[in-house]
Parts: C-alpha cells; sequence; structure tokens
C-alpha cells in the first residue's frame, strides 16, 4: 500500500524537513519550538500534541487519531539519552 501524507512516517519525514528548512536545526529537537514556531508557519492544519511520560514498550512514537486531524507525539521520559529522547 503506497504512503499517504497522512501515514505517521511521511508526516515525521515532513516535520524533520520543516525543522532543518525553518527551523535552527538544531539537536535534540525542541518539541515545543517545533510546534508552535515551525509547524504553523508551514500551513500545517492539523491538531498536534505531545504526551512525555514513561512507557515500557518504545521510545517515542506519532500517532493520529482514527478520523479526525489530531496527532500526538509520544516521548518516553525513562529514556536518559536527551538525544534519544528527543
Amino acid at each position: 500500500m503506497p504512503k499517504t501524507k497522512s501515514d505517521p512516517r511521511s508526516r515525521a519525514i515532513q516535520l524533520t524537513k520543516f525543522w532543518q528548512e525553518l527551523g535552527p536545526n538544531t539537536y535534540p529537537l525542541d518539541i515545543e519550538n517545533l510546534i508552535e514556531g515551525t509547524i504553523q508557519r508551514s500551513g500545517f492544519s492539523d491538531q498536534l500534541a505531545i504526551k512525555e511520560r514513561p512507557f515500557d514498550n518504545f521510545e517515542g512514537a506519532l500517532v493520529r487519531t482514527e478520523g479526525v486531524r489530531k496527532w500526538t507525539i509520544l516521548l518516553n521520559t525513562d529514556i536518559e539519552n536527551a538525544r534519544r529522547r528527543r
């Protein structure tokens, strides 16, 4: 099945490109700055939220809520390496 622009992987690639082109392009990523600055300037109209908490089985994820234009970035606060966490 071909990837679409609403596919999470495609959106993650798009977010990274926006950060590289429009943001300070530094690491670790400042997720809040990415959302508030880069995304708003790009015309990205979907809703995007961040949830930071401990997770047992993964480091992070970009999840889309089915049927609506809402995305959530999940960040595992148990990851000690800040670069891996961001």
